[in-house]
């Protein structure tokens, strides 16, 4: 029996029991025993994503004084990123001669971090969760791979995912009191955060305003009409903006991206089973959540169930529609994974029933199932998971941990490229290149994007389309970029033997290796300095386009 004027259980405010109103104390140190194995795992994947570096040479150029461009130049500026927001707060960094390297991803864990902990505390008041299965929501929500290996990358996928939980949480978190224009304010960062954030806003809209159909909460309606306002009126200022600065209402990106068909869905298809095969403890804790909470035991927080799994599965059909992405360990789902927490939570609750052993057992398989993917073991053979392979620009299947490796030790390296490239290139020279990220950060030098990302072109098919990579369906054909007589292409750092058989084949075919063009060229070495930072006896090794000459 509860006290007079007590909240029920799940009406969003705390519980009634001695351990739910532990102080704050109490809670700070759980949340640090939590943070440890997360802040382990995200120094284990601490890396910088190439993509990051096209965002950053935006910001640079912008805190320069250059304007929000990609390449200097006469040419209009092009659209060339999907994270407005995140470019302009790389550009304060820039202007203070900070390493924008460190500071954005030093952004992202604290966003990660603050993510975790607010997850903790909106399930402990949703559901009066006791300290134990506090801990618990939080220990799974940490050990996810997806959200460790996002709380760093230099993108701006974790702060968005923050963001987009904020304004669930400020519209939803207090029946009583809804939030509306904290909400909208969210709302509004998380839309100019990400071109697709405004996804994740209506989302929200939408399940908070099916909340009021079937409840009818006094003042929710009010607060999703204000928070809907706010954010429209944020985001349809940029888009005014966008529009008088770039000449277009619509992203570049999302132009050169775009595009439906059954080929993506299949692939989307792939992409969420390859993910739910990889990290088990995902589909476990769908199902299990799905159990408890049917009647009569899951009808006290049923309403909480059916927001987080609406959430859920709106960002997985979401995940699908485009085709997926060539990235690791799901960053798709990201948005999703602060409401698989809450439905582990009421799993806990559910389940639980305050027994700390009970707790731990049920806590210790969802995250061993987690942890495997991240160390590059799997619950599921590779065999089955092999027959949902997504990234056909790819002959091999990969796992999720050998992709991330791969993309981490590419942008280690095309670092050095770039750098390597900076000292060599003169101005007005150009460098045909699909490798714009840090290549492009570190060289300053013009570039021809071969996707056409960065550049005042439509992209058109010139591949089939089974041999594509997510987010790299369409290309620019290799003849449109002739006549503008590039300057390089190829740009890479090899030891002595290896230039040395890529001069034979040179010499024997009269072709480099992957060479895109099919005009004649020069192979031209470099020996780089050790001062600088480069291995001994390494060198740079660039293809000239001879017509350039």
């Amino acid at each position: 029996m509860r006290a007079a004027g007590a909240p029920a259980a799940g009406s969003g405010s705390p519980d009634v029991s001695a351990d739910a109103h532990a102080g704050g104390g109490a809670f700070a140190l759980v949340l640090a025993l939590v943070l440890a194995p997360w802040a382990w795992l995200v120094w284990r994947f601490d890396w910088v994503c190439d993509d990051a570096f096209i965002s950053f040479r935006f910001a640079r150029n912008l805190a320069e004084g250059h304007g929000l461009r990609y390449n200097l130049g006469p040419e209009a500026p092009i659209e060339g990123y999907s994270n407005f927001l995140w470019v302009l707060i790389a550009a304060v960094f820039e202007r203070l001669a900070l390493d924008v390297t460190v500071w954005m991803r030093v952004l992202s864990v604290a966003s990660g971090a603050l993510l975790i902990a607010l997850v903790m505390r909106f399930a402990r008041r949703a559901l009066g969760l006791t300290l134990p299965e506090t801990a618990a929501t939080g220990l799974f929500l940490g050990t996810l791979p997806t959200i460790a290996v996002w709380s760093t990358s230099g993108l701006a996928s974790m702060p968005a995912c923050l963001f987009g939980f904020l304004t669930f949480e400020r519209l939803l978190g207090d029946p009583e009191r809804p939030r509306g224009l904290q909400a909208g304010a969210c709302g509004a960062v998380l839309g100019l955060l990400r071109a697709d954030g405004g996804v994740f806003v209506v989302l929200v809209l939408g399940i908070a305003g099916g909340t009021w159909l079937l409840a009818r909460r006094p003042g929710l309606l009010r607060a999703v009409l204000v928070a809907g306002a706010v954010f429209a009126l944020a985001v349809g200022a940029h888009a005014a903006w966008r529009y008088a600065y770039y000449g277009d209402a619509v992203p570049h990106t999302a132009r050169v991206k775009a595009g439906f068909s059954a080929m993506r869905l299949e692939r989307g298809w792939n992409y969420l089973m390859a993910y739910l095969l990889a990290v088990t403890s995902v589909p476990l804790v769908l199902f299990a959540a799905a159990l408890a909470a049917l009647p009569p035991r899951g009808r006290a927080h049923g309403r909480l169930a059916l927001q987080a799994f609406a959430f859920f599965a709106a960002t997985a059909a979401y995940a699908v529609y485009p085709g997926g992405d060539f990235m690791p360990f799901g960053r798709f789902f990201l948005p999703a994974m602060p409401f698989l927490a809450l439905l582990f939570a009421l799993l806990v609750k559910a389940a639980g029933a305050g027994s700390a052993p009970r707790i731990a057992a049920l806590t210790l398989v969802p995250v061993a199932l987690s942890l495997l993917p991240a160390f590059d073991r799997h619950a599921v053979p590779e065999a089955v998971r092999a027959r949902f392979h997504f990234r056909w620009g790819e002959e091999d299947f990969r796992s999720e941990y050998d992709r991330w490796w791969t993309m981490e030790r590419n942008g280690r390296q095309w670092s050095l490229v770039g750098r390597a490239l900076g000292l060599y290139a003169r101005p007005g020279e150009t460098l045909l290149e699909t490798r714009i990220g840090a290549i492009g950060y570190y060289s300053r030098i013009q570039v021809l994007d071969g996707f056409g990302l960065v550049n005042d072109v439509l992209a058109t098919l010139d591949v089939a389309p089974r041999r594509t990579t997510p987010g790299h369906d369409r290309r620019i054909p290799i003849e449109y970029w002739l006549p503008f007589e590039p300057t390089f292409t190829q740009p890479a750092i090899k030891g002595r033997r290896e230039v040395e058989a890529q001069q034979q084949e040179l010499a024997r075919t009269g072709r480099g290796f992957n060479l895109p063009w099919p005009g004649p060229v020069r192979l031209e070495v470099v020996s780089l300095p050790e001062y600088q930072g480069f291995r001994r006896g390494s060198f740079l090794t660039v293809y000239r386009y001879l017509k350039a000459e």
